[in-house]
């Protein structure tokens, strides 16, 4: 198997009184933008911005995003390689199911 570079990661930054900004962990967040719409397989920025609104509420503790569960989510979408923004839909919905479903498991074995 060759070895592929990692997806690239979200940042999210927590400031005192003001909502958590979410952006690419990227000396550049033009280039880091780039980077995650390739990943996911789009052009289209406005569907980047929402798919990756969508993968951070999937990923939130309450109301303060996990940037952890965020970049897992990333990587296991990453992982499907899609090719289109249906792929990346479907993927994020395995993702999301995944991490539900693991969610529960927890809850289950401690409950």
């Amino acid at each position: 198997m060759a070895d592929k570079p990692p997806a690239p990661r979200l940042k999210v930054d927590h400031k005192d009184g003001k909502p958590p900004s979410i952006r690419p962990d990227h000396p550049d967040v033009a280039v880091g933008s780039l980077l995650l719409a390739e990943t996911l397989g789009t052009t289209d920025l406005e569907f980047l911005d929402g798919l990756l609104g969508q993968i951070s509420n999937v990923a939130s503790q309450g109301r303060k995003p996990d940037e952890r569960a965020i970049n897992f989510m990333l990587a296991m979408i990453k992982a499907v390689e899609p090719r289109d923004e249906i792929e990346a839909m479907l993927a994020a919905q395995m993702a999301a199911v995944h991490m539900a479903t693991m969610t529960f498991a927890r809850r289950l074995a401690h409950g």
